[in-house]
């Protein structure tokens, strides 16, 4: 457990998908965010509709050799990059999305400049547009540099009612796929809220073995807009040393300052990245090391 909402035992489940609301009625919010998607991959862009094609190291980058090498970063959208618990409880206002909306484009700039970045999303297949372009609009363009994959449209129907195997399939299609690609090792950064997406990062590299490694992130479940952003902001602050660890590690974000965060603060000095291990649990001290510290290191620190 790391103390304040992120229960690493209690939250094994997938969570209900979480519908925005805000400006889009409820109906509208049922019908892009929840409702059925026997037509979703008929209404899949060409970048979303074969996996394969997704592949990280083979888009442009399929003749280098050091390009299996290169992170490949790994965003769920709904409480990770969008507020979806607030808009649907209607707990924001237009200056906090449009602050939200800024630091979700800047922490995209940061991963692209680091890594191959890509948004797996249980949403049905236009979501992730439909709710930027309802909440964030300013973050469009950001989002068509990237490679947005609707786990639910393209895998609903192989495992009906189970989001969980969304989000694994789809991690296993685009990783497993082609295993060579990923000879010399796969270096991936998957962070969100919820385990699907952790759980399907640690078992693709379970499964490709080597020299790959996997490090997650695990937001705070269901943040206000004002959390979200602190979070993102602690994470941006963090990313090229996550991505360069040379550990698989498991991570999740604290708050700092309990008391204060009752109303939630967009602050990144108030949350802390913390090692979720069975038997270990301390602050991640990036900053604090002039070389990364492996997880050893971070051990023998709190032993």
């Amino acid at each position: 457990m790391c103390s304040t909402g992120c229960e690493w035992g209690g939250c094994s489940q997938p969570g209900a998908f979480k519908a925005a609301a805000g400006e889009l009625s409820m109906d509208d919010v049922t019908s892009c965010g929840t409702g059925s998607s026997s037509s979703c991959l008929d209404d899949l862009s060409p970048a979303s509709t074969c996996l394969e094609d997704l592949s990280p190291a083979s888009s442009g980058r399929s003749d280098d050799s050091k390009a299996t090498r290169r992170p490949v970063i790994v965003f769920d959208w709904d409480d990770t990059l969008f507020c979806s618990t607030a808009a649907a409880q209607l707990q924001w206002t237009r200056a906090e999305v449009d602050e939200l909306e800024d630091t979700v484009r800047s922490v995209l700039h940061t991963a692209m400049s680091v890594g191959d970045t890509l948004i797996v999303t249980n949403g049905v297949s236009n979501w992730v547009q439909d709710s930027a372009r309802r909440f964030m609009p300013g973050l469009l363009p950001t989002i068509a540099r990237l490679h947005v994959i609707s786990a639910r449209a393209l895998f609903e129907k192989s495992y009906p009612g189970d989001p969980y195997m969304w989000k694994q399939a789809a991690f296993e299609q685009l990783f497993l796929g082609d295993r060579q690609i990923y000879e010399e090792g796969l270096n991936l950064v998957a962070l969100g809220d919820q385990r699907p997406e952790i759980d399907a990062a640690q078992s693709i590299v379970r499964s490709l073995g080597g020299l790959s490694r996997v490090k997650t992130v695990k937001f705070k479940e269901a943040p206000s807009v004002r959390d979200l952003i602190g979070q993102l902001l602690r994470v941006q602050s963090e990313l090229i040393n996550i991505t360069q660890s040379q550990d698989n590690c498991e991570l999740c974000l604290q708050s700092q300052m309990p008391n204060v965060l009752e109303l939630g603060s967009t602050k990144a000095e108030f949350w802390r990245i913390v090692v979720a291990e069975e038997e270990v649990q301390g602050i991640w001290p990036f900053s604090r090391f002039p070389v990364l510290a492996t997880i050893k290191d971070v051990v023998s620190m709190f032993s």
